[in-house]
Order: structure tokens, then C-alpha cells, then sequence
């Protein structure tokens, strides 16, 4: 019993620490390009630090508008501005989320390892009766000074 949640907290922890270390993403709809977002450890100072690589997101988003088929350059440029910002928006909302899925797993972990070491190694065993039914005779009875 101790080893299931022993095996347990070591699942819970390993998912934790993917959480923490991995960097969520989003793809766009129309060119299935994945927009990738920092991970929990990392956090930049500016809002637009959220998203890894400005220069690939602004490609990212220059080829999702031009799916759409917007050629006005003045268009254009107020659009990416409003991608980008979109852009930084969700990757904000995914940290988010995962932040709070982090904080639950980690819980759980945490509450797995405790459980863990108040479980005791096995459950006592259970002696058998004789076959005519009495309970079990003790044999040796000294205590030993």
C-alpha cells in the first residue's frame, strides 16, 4: 500500500515539474501555426515577454493575416498590432491556467508524499485458526529482560 502512493507521488511530481518547465502554446486557425508562450519559470518583465521569439510570432501572424487576405498595408499593420496583443492576451490566460493546474498537482503531490510516509509498510497479518476452530495458542510467552 505504502509503494502505490509512493509511485503516485513520484507521478504527481514528475507532472509538476513538466508543467513548470515546458512551454505552452496555441495554434492559429487558419495556418496551424504554433504560437509558443514562456514557461512558468521564466517570467520577463514586459507583457510582450509572454511570447517566445517576436520576430517568428511576427512572421506567425503576418502569414495568418495574409490566409485571410487583408493586402492594405495600413490595415495590416493596425491588424498585427491587434494579433500580437490577441497573441499576448492567450499566452497570458495559458500561464494562468497552467499555473493553477501546477498548484493543484503539486498539492496532490505534496498530500501523496505525506500520505506515503504515515502508511504503514503492510497491514498486519492475519494468524489462522487451528482446525478444530479454537484461536491460536501462543507458544512462547516470555518477554525477554
Amino acid at each position: 500500500m505504502r509503494r502505490f502512493w509512493q509511485i503516485l507521488a513520484l507521478i504527481l511530481v514528475l507532472s509538476a515539474g513538466w508543467l513548470y518547465f515546458s512551454a505552452p502554446g496555441f495554434r492559429l486557425t487558419n495556418t496551424n501555426d504554433l504560437v509558443t508562450c514562456q514557461p512558468l519559470y521564466e517570467f520577463g518583465q514586459e507583457q510582450s515577454d509572454l511570447v517566445i521569439d517576436p520576430d517568428h510570432r511576427r512572421t506567425i501572424i503576418t502569414r495568418y493575416l495574409g490566409s485571410m487576405g487583408v493586402d492594405d498595408p495600413k490595415l495590416r499593420s493596425t491588424l498585427i498590432d491587434e494579433a500580437e496583443q490577441t497573441a499576448v492576451n492567450r499566452c497570458h490566460e495559458l500561464r494562468t491556467s497552467r499555473q493553477t493546474t501546477f498548484f493543484v498537482i503539486f498539492t496532490l503531490s505534496l498530500a501523496a508524499i505525506l500520505i506515503s510516509r504515515t502508511v504503514p509498510d503492510s497491514l498486519p497479518t492475519r494468524i489462522a485458526p487451528d482446525s478444530a476452530g479454537a484461536p491460536p495458542r501462543k507458544e512462547n510467552n516470555r518477554e525477554l529482560l
